[in-house]
């Protein structure tokens, strides 16, 4: 197999790598802490950093852009509407994570402006809509089966109810 194309990230550093792994730590923390206490709750952190990331193309039309992102990234405790969910002993079967985050280009290499991003939102894959935002944004989102829509709907009740309300 011929390779098309190859990304990286440049500036990968242990800093950067902490800042990326606070959120994910936190979050597998307070859960398993849960498992011992049969009480979810989680602590509010928040990480901000720049990943600049290379991609190479190869073949015809060979070169290498650099696109420099600003990422935000949180996760909150029961005292915001989505922790309050997410730390609710009814909800817990839903096993929701109050976790979000986004993303925007800021710079790219050899243009004096980056081009502009249409947004699309993320749980942990991009997902196939826009936003209509000029960031990307990562959610915990509640997902349909075939994880082509964000869960949704008017006449719900139950846990459906809770998923419509966590989308929010």
């Amino acid at each position: 197999p011929d390779v098309l194309w190859q990304v990286h990230v440049e500036n990968e550093s242990p800093d950067l790598a902490a800042a990326r792994s606070l959120i994910p730590v936190a979050v597998t923390e307070a859960q398993k802490a849960a498992l011992e206490t049969n009480r979810l709750d989680y602590t509010p952190c928040e990480s901000d950093y720049e990943m600049h990331i290379s991609i190479k193309t190869f073949g015809d039309g060979a070169k290498t852009q650099t696109n420099k992102w600003a990422v935000c990234a949180t996760c909150q405790d029961a005292s915001g509407m989505a922790g309050k969910l997410a730390c609710d002993p009814m909800s817990f079967s839903l096993k929701l994570v109050p976790w979000a985050g986004v993303a925007t280009m800021f710079e790219t290499s050899g243009q004096d402006e980056p081009d502009a991003i249409t947004g699309r939102p993320f749980c942990f894959l991009p997902l196939p809509a826009d936003t209509g935002l000029p960031v990307h944004v990562h959610g915990f989102f509640e997902l349909s089966s075939n994880r082509r829509d964000i869960w949704s709907g008017e006449d719900m009740a139950g846990e459906g109810l809770i998923r419509v309300e966590w989308n929010k």
